[in-house]
């Protein structure tokens, strides 16, 4: 899926097993990255920057609500977060605003689907 950063930025949907995992990659809010995502077992998003420091081609907290809360995937890791996101809590603003399990990406982390 081609997604909103540069001319060669694309999401990626995995499926098998009756499983899916989609991946946005650097990104900016669309509802058809929504519909891409829709259903999945496992979306990992970026979320770059706080809602205040709102940059094109990247998503923010509020996005990423807005397409958990359209897509409905059943896990959602959060990745590629700059710095000023350590300034505020974007992990409980997702998890708090979101009816899915909500997971921090770091460096190895394992997920079974």
């Amino acid at each position: 899926f081609k997604t909103l950063h540069t001319d060669n930025s694309l999401a990626f949907k995995l499926e098998a097993e009756n499983k899916t995992i989609v991946y946005s990659g650097d990104t900016g809010y669309t509802d058809l990255f929504a519909d891409f995502a829709s259903g999945s077992d496992l979306l990992i998003i970026e979320c770059s920057l706080p809602d205040s420091l709102k940059k094109p081609g990247h998503l923010t907290p509020a996005e990423v609500i807005k397409i958990a809360d359209l897509s409905r995937p059943k896990r959602l890791v959060l990745t590629h977060m700059y710095p000023a996101c350590d300034e505020e809590d974007i992990y409980e603003t997702i998890n708090n605003n979101t009816d899915c399990e909500v997971i921090l990406g770091e460096d190895f982390l394992e997920i079974d689907i």
